[in-house]
């Protein structure tokens, strides 16, 4: 019966690496590569069959998925057969992921997470449970890295010039480049989000800043509004975040939703004051949320599911998600948030008519939405309450290293340009737009060529723009007449007049306002293009008849950043005004002198690519007009005009596209 039985038993296998994954692969209900996994140090020969040696490997459900890493106990007899694997644990959870290069020294195992062709971060587990493992950042992701583990250091080299050693006893960086080392997040199960309310209404009054009953906590600027204001009653707080002196940044957490690609979210840098710090409260879920950050993708993005997403510019929008789960779109980073019903009560998200960002929550049963001002927009609400992460003017985001979180940082109020070398930027005494806490125009004044250049700064975005012709310019050639005054409403809003000139009689320089081209252009010069924006183009790249703008031609004193042949032109000696158009600035140098060297100099100084000669032709003095009851005009040279427009905040309900 004895030599019957043993006839009919199945055989052990043979033991070679193809029966270790083949084992190991059914334990897992997947497939596991011959290369795919490596033994813990043996426990002796009993122990190795009962309860088995341990074993760390890399499995996939199905051929072609990416991989994550398991550990398990495979019974081994003593010749070195394995029988059966049994305790199979998923070590990780990086669903979109693939986990490679896997290895064991000294106790622990050490392997790289790829993602898009890149390597996204590298994870170092001990084998005693007790103890916490580390990710390190590969960022940006790097399509080849290398790393060498020994008894208590890591050296990952992304580049030659890329190494970072990374000290195992103490989880920091002890040598080479710093890079983000967090601790190694275990795999948590995937739930169902609580579903997120989004709304969508007209304001039922005018914006207030900051809405009325909220108190102030932060003041940014003297004798201006509050940046953040607080309101609370009873269990329910809200806060209020002034958009037009804030920037705002999307900083993803490591731990909330977990990254699905391997890749550890950046942290922000910013030389800027950190007002304050609000979480996007969300489960610790996994694949049910989406999030991107400026090096790539957390987890992929989820259609229509509510969605924080922001610019390199410091802009906010906040609504359902329309692009694609992979698209960037123009975004910088992107969080898709939900609610955490682990958490009691409920909050509420807000964008305002003006532009600026509230929240209100409670750990109550009352609705926090009744603390939020009246001109909200767009509404999002969900399960789950928290208190702010931190506030104030020197919040450390080190503090909050998983938790992903809306910063808000002091917008600058100095000119993006650095003034001349000695100098200093100065607010404009008059010209300001609303508010005036926040100006809009500064000025500064440089020695050059023995002049005095006064160089204004102008937001032009802080502005509307209007050409208005001079009582002395030159007639319309087509029998249509130009306006020579703003109309009522646009008057009181006037506060920057800058003078153009007046044509030659013979051959004037092309002008076309609301629509009515009354001079042809020449298209050999530059084009000055006044609407809703203000922008300089080259002639051969634009037909002004076909700019729905106020278009006026003029001719170039810097041209591809040098000096151009006309700036040295000599003429009478009267003030002069050159502009130039510079990221999101326009400068104006005004200086009287007999020519506009002095001032295409200080510009080219500044970083003008091009520069325009404010004279059409007829060699009138320039003029720079500010606010003092006549900028409006009018006035008997052609004139470009600023008209104030309202200053609204950084955030937004626009729907990417």
């Amino acid at each position: 019966m004895l030599a019957l039985a043993w006839a009919i038993a199945p055989r052990p296998r043979p033991f070679d690496t193809a029966t270790v994954a083949e084992v190991l692969g059914n334990s897992l209900g997947g497939v596991v590569g011959a290369d795919d996994y490596v033994w813990e140090p043996s426990r002796g020969i009993l122990r190795d069959v009962y309860p088995g040696r341990g074993v760390i490997f890399l499995g996939r459900h199905e051929e072609g998925a990416p991989r994550e890493v398991y550990r398990a106990r495979v019974s081994v007899l003593p010749s070195g057969r394995p029988l059966r694997a049994r305790l199979v644990t998923a070590l990780t959870a990086t669903t979109q992921g693939d986990e490679t290069d896997l290895a064991i020294v000294g106790g622990r195992a050490v392997f790289a997470t790829r993602f898009g062709n890149a390597v996204q971060s590298v994870t170092v587990l001990p084998i005693d449970e007790a103890e916490t493992g580390i990710t390190i950042a590969v960022a940006p992701p790097a399509p080849t890295i290398e790393y060498e583990m020994g008894a208590d250091e890591l050296v990952v080299r992304g580049t030659p010039a890329s190494v970072s050693v990374i000290d195992l006893r103490t989880g920091g960086v002890s040598a080479g480049q710093w890079v983000d080392v967090l601790p190694a997040e275990r795999p948590i199960a995937s739930v169902a989000p609580p579903p997120v309310s989004i709304v969508d209404s007209s304001p039922s009054a005018a914006e207030s800043v900051p809405p009325v009953d909220y108190e102030a906590m932060v003041e940014l600027v003297d004798e201006g509004d509050p940046a953040v204001s607080l309101r609370q009653d009873g269990a329910a707080k809200a806060v209020f975040l002034d958009g037009r002196q804030l920037d705002f940044a999307l900083v993803p957490g490591w731990g909330r939703p977990p990254a699905t690609t391997g890749m550890i979210p950046e942290r922000i840098e910013t030389n800027k004051p950190i007002v304050v710090a609000l979480e996007l409260v969300s489960a610790r879920i996994s694949d049910l949320s989406g999030a991107m950050g400026r090096h790539g993708f957390l987890a992929p993005m989820l259609r229509e599911h509510a969605t924080f997403y922001s610019n390199a510019r410091g802009a906010l929008e906040m609504g359902p998600w329309s692009l694609g789960p992979w698209d960037r779109s123009n975004f910088d980073t992107a969080i898709q948030w939900s609610g955490d019903a682990g958490r009691a009560g409920r909050h509420v998200w807000c964008v305002t008519s003006g532009g600026h960002l509230a929240a209100a929550w409670t750990t109550g049963e009352d609705d926090p939405a009744r603390l939020l001002p009246p001109t909200c927009v767009r509404t999002a609400s969900a399960a789950g309450a928290f208190e702010l992460a931190s506030w104030g003017q020197a919040v450390d985001l080190a503090e909050h290293p998983d938790r992903s979180l809306i910063v808000a940082t002091a917008r600058s109020r100095e000119p993006a340009v650095s003034p001349p070398r000695d100098t200093k930027w100065e607010p404009a005494a008059s010209g300001q737009p609303a508010p005036a806490f926040l100006p809009a125009i500064h000025t500064v004044t440089a020695q050059v060529l023995g002049a005095d250049v006064t160089v204004f700064h102008v937001d032009p975005s802080r502005f509307e723009w209007r050409i208005v012709a001079g009582t002395e310019e030159r007639s319309h050639r087509h029998g249509g007449a130009f306006p020579t005054a703003l109309p009522a409403d646009e008057r009181d809003r006037a506060r920057i007049a800058i003078g153009l000139g007046v044509a030659k009689r013979r051959g004037p320089r092309g002008l076309r306002i609301d629509g009515s081209t009354g001079h042809p252009f020449q298209l050999n010069d530059a084009l000055l293009v006044a609407g809703p924006t203000l922008g300089v183009a080259s002639a051969r790249d634009v037909d002004p008849e076909s700019v729905a703008d106020d278009v006026a031609e003029l001719p170039m004193s810097v041209l591809d950043g040098q000096l151009a042949s006309l700036a040295r032109e000599r003429g009478p000696r009267q003030v002069r005004v050159d502009l130039c158009v510079k990221g999101e600035g326009m400068l104006l140098a005004q200086s009287e002198f007999d020519s506009h060297e002095a001032n295409a100099t200080v510009l080219g100084q500044l970083g003008c690519e091009r520069a325009l000669v404010l004279d059409r032709g007829a060699e009138h003095p320039g003029f720079v007009v500010t606010d003092d009851g006549r900028a409006g005009g009018p006035f008997e040279d052609t004139a470009l005009i600023g008209l104030a427009r309202p200053l609204v905040g950084a955030v937004t309900v626009t729907r990417p596209n």
